[in-house]
């Protein structure tokens, strides 16, 4: 898997900062997922990956490219929600942990990001 991932990333070589890599916001978090020990993440990690991987986030001031990550996250059906329960802390918010259905990696790989 961390060669396919190699090879995929290297698709979009270029890291300009002016420039939004060639990648949708679907592909960017199969990446971080697929980056990732469990295969699984909260968003503020996959938002983290996308910033540490590509210039273009890190330096944009403008942050609707979150939003884009979280309709994809919500509208991609391959994207599976698993929650955690409540947060730590007193906290009322929900956590959860995103993944990518088993199925949909074979898709992924075909270029197939529904």
């Amino acid at each position: 898997m961390t060669n396919f991932v190699n090879i995929y990333e290297k698709l979009d070589p270029t890291d300009d900062p002016a420039f939004k890599p060639n990648y949708s916001y679907t592909e960017l978090v199969y990446l971080a997922v697929l980056r990732s020990p469990n295969f699984c993440l909260p968003i503020g990690e996959i938002y983290k990956y996308v910033q540490n991987r590509f210039a273009f986030f890190r330096n944009n001031a403008r942050q609707h490219w979150k939003n884009a990550i979280r309709h994809s996250l919500s509208k991609t059906k391959c994207f599976t929600k698993i929650s955690l329960g409540r947060g730590s802390g007193g906290s009322s918010r929900s956590c959860f942990l995103w993944s990518i259905d088993p199925c949909s990696i074979i898709n992924f790989a075909r270029g197939d990001y529904r």
